[in-house]
């Protein structure tokens, strides 16, 4: 059994080799700092693997699904951070989320990479999450992570050694009779193996004042103790051990320094001490990682150094007239502060302000300086008065830099430059264009006409104003004396100036606009135009020259427009154009009324009034063939006899009042109608035979007719002898 053993052992390492050197990776995340703790401050860390054994060994392809830790801290020992950290094999698909001591952790960043092997791509994933309140309430106890199930797919990656699952807590504790010390937490998720041999960290801001317990710690997966080829965690170049757990050749070997165990399978939970290579003076340091044939994933590293260094951070305080509309100058208020420090912040520190501009690029505004050494836990005002460019929206961001100049030199070494921007966002006001605004005209009397002030504000556009009409331009900037009644509004003369306030919600603007009464021709209502039915029918209708009673209406004014129809509709109807021809024959028989539309064509007012028509009919009077002829004897026997011609008017006027008619007598048809050569004495008419032909005029209405008689003379008959 125990050569078996060594044969399985001795293939695993084979493949293992094999594939170190054919693999890569298709994405890794590169370490950055995460958090940083100044003062009496010291870190450890708990944690367990979810492997049965190491991978690669005859041992059964399975895992555990929760694995436990205890976390000792001493009365001391006050916890300040806590992180969980969390990996294992797969794309990390329903292990985001696990229990931690039977409550619900979820992953707040979560990290993959993926490997080729042989053809084939394995995921792996790492998941972090941050804890402190959780560690803080539970305190010392024992921590158990379950719900953290790969066992689905496991199998796949036991063939090449790459099955794992495990996880770790990393505290950050304060411990009142530690030195100050500079603990940073980094995190990432950096792969090497022997096609990517090499990760590197750089530790920036440090100021090395003491090397005495200077330390580092890591976790890592996927370590190998019977896989040591190049394998080394080095600081500044110098390789790191600690035997007998952590030899030069073979960092990542599945150990824990923190419980001096080496059964963390395929995990490292290790702490190094770096006091012999670290050098007073340090401002910098760097960590790398290498491997020239296990693969391994560098999940988070720690580091305690003794340092003595200010934090400067920034923040806007307090802002002056920010929201005063079309104001681009903005007082305000920065506290430059020295917290998270283990020393004094010298004066003269930098501070200096920034904006976005149009294009979404930093804009340089001013910088200040500190006045004072500030003291660790101390801060210090400065007040800023900074104009903002015409190319900056109104909506933007501030951005105050400390231990920063106008070209991006930080003059101050400080423990952590991270941390040294503060971002406002301004919200500056403009005011609206004054509105455009229609002046508004309706055809009226003074202090008699009604205007809907609405129609002044029609071309505002579509944006959401609050709208108000005001007397006054003063009244209208103080929004006082509002004008509620704006339809109808009435007029107090003939012309008004008003103004209009509209508030987008923040700023205002007012504009004025005239209201001006328009008057209405002055006409006259006309008499009726009266005509005279001449047609045979006699039914009472007839043409009816309108124009003639345009002047009669306008008095003359050559600038009224005179329609006439035949509704009262139709005339109030500005749409309505043209109305009634003329000639105009009457709608109804013997009387219509017709509605007149006046329009002064100066101001398009109109007025309006009636014309009555009204259609007579013609006297009725006998006809020729009814009127007896006049007939006289011829007394002088020479055919002519004087003859009162009058006396025919009993048989003309048929029975008509003889009071309301006049009757004018000619000797031709031509002239009765033409009214000419009228026989003036009708009494001594001499004639010899003849016609004469009669005009009978109704004297209320005028209208006439014609008829004709005979003039007879007769012979006188011979005497007949005895």
């Amino acid at each position: 059994m125990k050569s078996l053993a060594i044969y399985n052992r001795f293939l695993y390492l084979s493949v293992a080799f094999f594939f170190l050197i054919v693999n890569h990776t298709k994405a890794q995340d590169e370490f950055s700092l995460h958090s940083q703790f100044n003062g009496s401050y010291d870190f450890t860390a708990i944690g367990n693997t979810l492997n049965l054994d190491e991978n690669g060994t005859s041992a059964p392809c399975e895992i555990l699904t929760e694995s436990s830790a205890s976390l000792n801290l001493e009365d001391s020992q006050t916890i300040e951070a806590a992180y969980l950290f969390w990996s294992g094999s797969g794309d990390g698909e329903g292990n985001l989320t696990i229990n931690l001591n039977d409550d619900p952790v979820t992953s707040e960043e979560t990290y993959n990479a993926t490997i080729n092997v042989f053809g084939n791509e394995l995921e792996f994933f790492g998941a972090f999450k941050d804890i402190t309140e959780v560690v803080q309430n539970t305190g010392n106890a024992l921590y158990t992570v379950s719900d953290f199930d790969l066992t689905d797919e496991i199998s796949t990656f036991c063939p090449s050694a790459l099955n794992y699952g495990g996880w770790a807590i990393i505290i950050v504790y304060e411990e009142e009779s530690l030195d100050a010390n500079q603990v940073n937490i980094y995190k990432g998720f950096e792969f090497v193996n022997s096609s990517n041999q090499t990760a590197s960290i750089l530790l920036g801001n440090l100021n090395v004042v003491e090397t005495t317990g200077a330390k580092i710690g890591f976790l890592s997966w996927e370590g190998d103790e019977g896989i040591s080829v190049n394998e080394t965690l080095q600081l500044n170049g110098n390789i790191l051990s600690d035997l007998p757990l952590n030899p030069a050749n073979n960092m990542f070997n599945g150990t824990n320094t923190y419980s001096n165990s080496s059964d963390l399978w395929n995990m490292d939970l290790d702490v190094l001490d770096i006091s012999d290579i670290i050098e007073v003076g340090d401002t910098e340091a760097t960590i790398t990682m290498t491997s020239g044939q296990d693969g391994v994933f560098l999940h988070h590293v720690a580091t305690n150094i003794s340092s003595e260094l200010p934090d400067a951070t920034v923040e806007l305080t307090e802002t002056v007239d920010e929201e005063v509309c079309d104001n681009r100058t903005i007082d305000f208020s920065t506290t430059v502060f020295n917290v998270n420090a283990t020393a004094v912040l010298p004066e003269n520190v930098p501070v200096s302000i920034f904006v976005i501009d149009d294009d979404g690029n930093e804009l340089y505004l001013d910088t200040l300086f500190t006045q004072n050494t500030i003291d660790i836990n101390d801060s210090e005002n400065l007040l800023f008065s900074v104009t903002i460019p015409e190319n900056v929206p109104l909506s933007t961001q501030i951005i105050i830099r400390v231990n920063y100049d106008e070209s991006g030199n930080n003059p101050i070494n400080e423990s952590n430059l991270n941390n040294n921007e503060f971002i406002y966002d301004l919200q500056m006001f403009e005011s609206p264009p004054p509105p455009n605004l229609n002046n508004l005209e309706e055809c009226g009397l003074a202090n008699q006409t009604d205007f809907n002030l609405n129609d002044a504000t029609s071309s505002i556009g579509s944006e959401v104003f609050e709208i108000t009409f005001h007397p006054s331009q003063l009244d209208a900037e103080n929004n006082e004396n509002q004008i509620n009644d704006v339809n109808p509004y009435t007029i107090t003369g003939e012309n008004e100036t008003l103004w209009v306030r509209i508030f987008d919600g923040n700023c205002f603007a007012v504009n004025s606009f005239e209201i001006q009464t328009l008057p209405p021709p002055e006409i006259n209502t006309p008499e009726a135009l009266s005509e005279c039915d001449f047609s045979e029918e006699q039914l009472g209708f007839t043409e009816f020259d309108l124009t003639t009673k345009i002047d009669e209406i306008t008095d003359g004014n050559p600038n009224y427009e005179v329609e006439f129809f035949t509704t009262q509709v139709d005339a109030e109807d500005l749409t309505i154009e043209n109305g009634l021809e003329s000639p105009y024959t009457n709608e109804n028989a013997l009387s219509q009324t017709l509605f007149v539309r006046v329009t002064d064509i100066t101001n398009g007012c109109a007025s309006f009034t009636e014309l009555e028509l009204e259609i007579n009919l013609l006297p009725v009077i006998a006809q020729s063939q009814d009127i007896p002829p006049l007939e006289a004897c011829d007394d002088d026997q020479n055919g002519v006899q004087t003859l009162d011609i009058t006396s025919q008017q009993e048989f003309i006027l048929n029975d008509l009042e003889e009071s309301n008619h006049q009757i004018q007598y000619y000797e031709t048809q031509t002239d009765a109608e033409n009214d000419e050569n009228e026989i003036l004495n009708a009494t001594a008419f001499e004639s010899a035979g003849q016609t004469i032909f009669v005009r009978v005029t109704e004297t209320e209405t005028s209208c006439f007719s014609f008829t004709s008689f005979e003039l007879i003379v007769n012979e006188i008959p011979p005497l007949q002898s005895g």
